[in-house]
């Protein structure tokens, strides 16, 4: 759980115009909501030797 306010990410980078490439990459990989989000496989497939 996050609260308002704190922080998602941190961005390291070498220019100004990287770090916000970089920042808003990561917020489009994030969903705000209110609601939990539902549980989903952690492993998706095994690969087992032969």
């Amino acid at each position: 759980e996050v609260r308002a306010g704190e922080a998602l990410a941190l961005v390291h980078a070498r220019t100004e115009a990287d770090a916000e490439a970089a920042a808003a990459a990561v917020r489009s990989a994030y969903t705000i909501g209110v609601s939990k989000p539902s549980a989903e496989k952690t492993v998706l497939r095994r690969i087992l030797p032969l």
